[in-house]
């Protein structure tokens, strides 16, 4: 997150002694930042949340994730730099990232030396999933006398995968 601001200030004051060292600090502070946490740490969390059984597709779905992602940011970034001007990518880059150690804290559990059932405990007690499976309505049919037979089956991917 830092590396991303100090791209965002270096790029938002073109020239200068102080924005090419800002540049430089935060290009080598993204590429071990990423190195050191959100690189290998997806891959390990996605290891150790899932069982064996479905831990194969989890890595599929993950690297297809990651993939997008990476296209995404490769695609943007320099239509987005000559229509907006350097620093606006690196600032909106920056605010996603904000969300996803947000995201980090309130919705991944602590996963060394738990097994994948108490990970999915940890999950269950969780406000930001409690939350969603809260908010989730069963499909009633028009009388909204009985629940749909299909309704009783509904599928759930965090139950499903683990």
């Amino acid at each position: 997150e830092i590396s991303l601001i100090c791209m965002t200030i270096a790029f938002a004051h073109n020239g200068g002694l102080t924005s090419t060292s800002l540049a430089i600090f935060g290009a080598i502070g993204m590429a071990a930042g990423y190195a050191a946490s959100f690189g290998p740490l997806t891959w390990l969390i996605i290891s150790e949340m899932f069982p064996s059984s479905a831990r194969g597709r989890a890595l599929g779905a993950s690297t297809i994730l990651n993939n997008i992602c990476a296209a995404l940011v490769s695609y943007t970034f320099l239509s987005a730099s000559s229509r907006f001007g350097a620093a606006v990518p690196f600032a909106g880059y920056s605010i996603i990232t904000l969300f996803a150690i947000l995201f980090s804290i309130v919705a991944v559990p602590e996963t060394s030396f738990k097994s994948p059932t108490d990970i999915h405990a940890d999950i269950q007690n969780m406000c930001f999933w409690r939350f969603l499976d809260r908010s989730h309505t069963p499909i009633s049919r028009a009388n909204n006398t009985s629940v749909n037979q299909n309704s009783k089956q509904q599928f759930d991917l965090r139950s499903t995968l683990l």
